[in-house]
């Protein structure tokens, strides 16, 4: 009678096992291995959206001032450079993804999950 239970604990602390593995697996080869791909210390991408498919606009910081740029799959143009600093995320100061912890980021899903039950059940 508690064999199927135990069966079905064992699958579920693998699956959280997997989670944590992987959460602090990407965490660490991302601050191993960023610089190498993309980051620079000379050139910064302040902000990017995309503006169509395979196209977007992004403002980089070269040397203490910003450009906007047109980006495609074939090419990059310079639209303008701008006048005022567009501040970046530490001005901002938005905490980044990376920073969130594993338990912090899993509690906040299971929270929303929970209240999305909760708001389907009083429906």
């Amino acid at each position: 009678m508690l064999e199927p239970f135990l069966h079905i604990l064992e699958g579920f602390l693998g699956i959280v096992a997997v989670l944590f593995l992987a959460y602090y697996l990407t965490r660490f080869y991302a601050k191993k291995f960023g610089t190498a791909f993309g980051h620079s210390q000379n050139i910064k991408v302040v902000d990017r959206i995309p503006v169509g498919k395979g196209s977007s606009i992004a403002v980089i910081e070269l040397q203490e001032k910003q450009y906007m740029v047109g980006i495609t799959e074939h090419s990059i143009n310079l639209i303008s450079a701008l006048d005022e600093k567009l501040p970046s995320q530490e001005e901002k100061q938005i905490s980044p993804i990376a920073d969130v912890g594993f338990f912090k980021a899993f509690k906040t899903v299971l929270t929303k999950e929970s209240e999305d039950k909760d708001d389907r059940d009083l429906q």
